[in-house]
């Protein structure tokens, strides 16, 4: 902290005393915008609910509104000479390529997404865009709400495998008597573990092998939305690794992000400048949410995502 401004009281006239008064004033504005730069329009949360929400799915996972039992979205590309298509119900945007092609399942020709009443996920079914994969996950919850366990199943066809392959992955979440989430399992060996530091609002996380070894660690810190400022990787004998820190704009999306290397090396880097040369349509339902996304390049193909929405 900087020491205090020591000001000399003698031969200050009226006029000096104003002008030094202004000094400090402007000094004191500058000095609050630059702390006050993590100031965001997005709700807060502690670093409890943070590290919950890096496992649970939910419908604000998805932005979705309302009270929503079912969702099943569906993609295909169409051909604008072959279809008809008013486009005058549809609210039109240029928007950034890299983020609107994909909405709830990446790379799927249906997504089927299930929540229970409190709006996490209950069960859901991703069918690859090829048909190639097919991933099923259920999941549980206790009288809290919290999640307790993910069972995903994932069944992959080729020419090796023309009737599938199947591999399945359990997973176990254990919380402490507070409700705070301390340990992850996955199948019942590898260990995610966290402890909490909320004075500093920092998250101690460990990589634990079935063998009970610490293999690597880090720990991070957050600001009051959840987001994550830096994070100081550690090896197995907790020596400092790379720190990874991180900036973000008022919506809390990432602008920048910086590598410190172990020799001292750094690197930055910027979110790039986003592509508007996509058009997107956008037809949205009585409670807000958009159930049809037309998605038009500069060379004029289509593609086409509808989400079919049941509520509760």
């Amino acid at each position: 902290m900087s020491k205090p401004l020591a000001i000399k009281t003698q031969n200050i006239t009226f006029k000096k005393l104003k002008k030094i008064t202004l000094i400090i004033l402007i000094s004191t504005v500058l000095m609050a915008c630059g702390q006050d730069n993590n100031s965001r329009i997005i709700p807060q949360k502690t670093i409890y609910e943070t590290i919950k929400d890096l496992h649970v799915t939910s419908l604000k996972t998805f932005k979705l509104k309302g009270k929503i039992k079912t969702v099943i979205e569906k993609y295909k590309d169409i051909n604008i000479k072959d279809t008809l298509i008013d486009f005058s119900k549809y609210e039109v945007t240029n928007s950034d390529i890299t983020k609107e092609p994909w909405f709830l399942g990446s790379f799927s020709k249906k997504h089927e997404l299930n929540f229970n009443k409190n709006g996490n996920l209950d069960h859901s079914t991703h069918v690859h865009l090829d048909e190639s994969k097919t991933t099923t996950k259920q999941c549980n919850y206790d009288k809290n709400n919290n999640l307790i366990s993910e069972n995903e199943t994932t069944i992959e066809y080729d020419e090796f495998y023309p009737e599938g392959r199947t591999w399945k992955i359990q997973s176990e979440y254990i919380y402490n008597d507070k409700g705070h989430l301390i340990k992850c399992l996955w199948n019942g060996h590898f260990v995610f573990s966290y402890k909490y530091f909320p004075d500093k609002l920092q998250v101690e996380h460990k990589y634990i092998s079935p063998k009970n070894d610490s293999l690597v660690s880090e720990l991070i810190t957050y600001d009051k939305y959840g987001l994550k400022l830096s994070s100081q990787e550690y090896d197995h004998k907790h020596q400092k690794g790379d720190l990874w820190e991180y900036q973000y704009d008022q919506l809390g999306k990432t602008i920048q992000e910086k590598v410190t290397y172990q020799n001292g090396r750094s690197h930055v880097y910027k979110q790039r400048k986003p592509d508007t040369s996509v058009k997107v349509y956008r037809l949205y339902d009585e409670k807000n949410n958009c159930i049809e996304r037309i998605i038009q390049d500069k060379n004029g193909r289509l593609a086409i995502r509808t989400l079919t929405i049941e509520y509760y």
